[in-house]
């Protein structure tokens, strides 16, 4: 974690981007590099910065954008993960046309991922949470 730190200040973007340790008592974090790092990925720059980091194993998204946005940033990050990653991203159904939201995502996502599947989680009933793995043939 020391390294991270490090890498996101000799760049200069303390004040942008935000790497949290995990501290969970009910897994061994000394067996996996678990951080989260909150930034905005519109810049280009940042994509080049997490790639210092080495592939990631999973990516999640939980942003408040349109659906296709959602699935177009996750899309635009397959750069940065493993083979086989997962990825786990929280759509907002924005309007009222569910059924539109969900195919498109869908098909943005089916582009990079395979297995996708979303659940409707009973606490929000205006946003789904999608699962896929990234299909790395496709890169």
């Amino acid at each position: 974690m020391p390294q991270v730190q490090k890498i996101i200040e000799s760049e200069g973007l303390s004040k942008n981007v935000s790497v949290e340790v995990i501290r969970d008592q009910s897994i061994d974090v000394n067996n996996y590099d678990i951080f989260h790092i909150k930034a905005n990925m519109e810049q280009n720059s940042r994509i080049e910065l997490l790639k210092q980091f080495g592939r990631f194993d999973i990516l999640t998204i939980d942003t408040n954008t349109p659906p296709l946005e959602s699935a177009i940033i996750a899309n635009s990050l397959i750069e940065l993960l493993d083979p086989e990653a997962s990825l786990i991203m929280t759509i907002k159904l924005m309007t009222r046309n569910f059924s539109q939201h969900i195919t498109t995502v869908e098909t943005e996502l089916s582009k990079r991922y395979k297995s996708i599947q979303l659940k409707k989680l009973s606490h929000n009933r205006r946003e789904f949470t999608v699962y896929g793995i990234f299909d790395g043939n496709q890169r």
